[in-house]
């Protein structure tokens, strides 16, 4: 079997590192906001060129509490793209927040940022543009929004490591949401996630919401209601080596991805958006076609993995019928929602394992 990610083999080549570091924090006695978590905040902002870095407990946490600590809640209007995985909007959602939609640039699978006016109103708070599939939404053009009034919130959870000539995604907004699930590009062996910002502000906010409003721990005092969501130290301290590890790991992922497009490219399949000066970190390599559920299974037939992502846009999940969009009213979206098909993408893919794949593809045209 060829799979989609390969988490077990990640593992392996650190194991003795990680192992070192874990025992380090059982025999430490101290597992929360400690001095792990500290070290890997700092070291990840230095990765990504942020001067504050805050752990959270998971991606969809960072977006909830990045957008708490602008103040962001009920009466309020946040754009976002409806090609998402449905967390992002969940996020938003539990501020209190009311999400508005607008399609995607099907080019880049990323919100359009020339349909962005026409939804900003007076109640418009934030805009959160998601680098989808690790591929950079068009951040110098929604920097143009990015106004005291309308803050960028950029969604990072598959992009670390994306770059636009060279400066990381993530730092491009008021704040960057990272997700450490354990299949992201830098992942946790569990949940966990990071808000970055250079606003200091900002960042003392969030730190405060993350211990439930805490202030006063002699005294238990509260001025804020929130909620605990904390990157504990053994997470911290697994997240902290394979940082070291994963500049390696995403020009290994490159390497991945290119062949694939220079194999592929006579298949009648869209391959992966690519643009001059923007590099993604391909968290997934994604094509698409109009034989996609056939393709699919197809490969499953020859044990080859594959995964769609996301099938449902968030604007047709039942979740969200009380937002009142229907079908039809995100067309692109809708469109590249039918057509998605993940491919296995990981570090760790042999090229005769990548061959197998470029292969039975191919041969599903042939036949088709």
């Amino acid at each position: 079997m060829i799979n989609l990610f390969d988490t077990a083999s990640e593992a392996h080549e650190i194991k003795d590192e990680l192992l070192k570091e874990l025992e380090s924090v059982i025999s430490s006695g101290w597992y929360l906001l400690g001095q792990r978590l500290t070290n890997f905040e700092m070291a990840f902002g230095r990765y990504v060129g942020s001067k504050y870095s805050c752990g959270v407990h998971s991606g969809t946490d960072a977006l909830t509490l990045s957008l708490k600590a602008l103040g962001i809640g009920p009466g309020d209007e946040v754009i976002t793209t409806p090609l998402t995985a449905v967390y992002t909007v969940y996020a938003l959602a539990e501020t209190g927040a009311k999400p508005i939609l607008s399609d995607i640039d099907p080019a880049t699978l990323n919100l359009d940022p020339k349909l962005i006016s026409s939804k900003i109103t007076k109640k418009t708070k934030a805009i959160i543009p998601v680098h989808l599939h690790g591929f950079p939404a068009d951040m110098p053009a929604f920097e143009e929004f990015g106004t005291k009034k309308i803050a960028i919130v950029e969604d990072v959870a598959q992009a670390l490591g994306a770059t636009i000539e060279g400066k990381m995604v993530g730092t491009y907004g008021k704040i960057g949401c990272y997700s450490f699930y354990p299949t992201k590009n830098l992942g946790a062996m569990g949940d966990g996630g990071m808000i970055v910002t250079d606003d200091e502000s900002v960042s003392l906010e969030v730190k405060l919401l993350r211990q439930g409003g805490l202030t006063d721990r002699d005294n238990y005092l509260h001025e804020r209601v929130s909620i605990h969501s904390r990157l504990d130290e053994i997470q911290s301290a697994i997240l902290s080596v394979k940082l070291k590890h994963l500049s390696s790991w995403l020009a290994k992922r490159r390497e991945v991805a290119n062949y694939y497009s220079q194999k592929m490219a006579s298949f009648p399949i869209t391959l992966p958006p690519s643009t001059s000066g923007f590099e993604s970190s391909y968290h997934l390599y994604c094509i698409r076609t109009r034989e996609r559920e056939e393709l699919q299974a197809y490969l499953r037939e020859k044990e080859i993995g594959s995964q769609v992502h996301y099938k449902t846009p968030v604007h047709l999940q039942p979740c969200f019928k009380n937002l009142g969009y229907r079908q039809g009213d995100f067309p692109e979206a809708e469109k590249a929602a039918r057509e998605l098909l993940s491919l296995p993408m990981h570090p760790y893919l042999e090229k005769y394992d990548q061959d197998e794949v470029i292969k039975t593809i191919g041969e599903y045209f042939e036949k088709a």
